[in-house]
């Protein structure tokens, strides 16, 4: 089970699923498919243990009570926002990749305690008008353009 889980408030497991499947998908793509491109190539190539590095430091923070349930939520999320707009760019991947796809039908289980348990089921987050997308390579690409002599 690694660091996915499951040992998360119930907002953060979702979000750690979510990582599990990409990291989980790409790891596929990169052992059985390889890409042609050197670019795409490039940017898969340990990919998902990068994933799975950032979410154990995200989750170091939460234990440690430097992030709540909710901001440790919002990192993973707005991370895999970035890594999905990497992956549309580099690999071609539509709007809804595979690992999107368990989002949609994800349910949580509560309990009250007194042995009723409900389940809920959580539409996937919208992205709004306004909502931005980064492309971490770029991004880094750009800062160095800015500051090479």
């Amino acid at each position: 089970m690694g660091i996915f889980g499951p040992y998360y408030p119930p907002l953060l497991q979702l979000a750690i699923s979510h990582a599990e499947r990409f990291a989980v998908l790409l790891s596929g793509i990169e052992v059985c498919q390889s890409p042609a491109e050197d670019a795409a190539r490039a940017w898969l190539t340990g990919r998902s243990e990068e994933i799975e590095t950032v979410i154990e430091c995200v989750v170091d923070d939460w234990k440690a009570g430097r992030l709540s349930v909710e901001a440790a939520e919002g990192a993973v999320s707005s991370y895999l926002r970035a890594m999905h707009a990497g992956a549309r760019r580099h690999l071609g991947f539509g709007d809804v990749a595979a690992c999107c796809l368990g989002d949609v039908a994800a349910t949580v289980a509560q309990s009250s305690g007194e042995g009723d348990t409900r389940t809920l089921v959580l539409a996937p987050p919208t992205r709004t008008e306004g909502d931005t997308l980064v492309d971490p390579a770029a991004v880094l690409a750009d800062m160095v353009g800015k500051h090479s002599p």
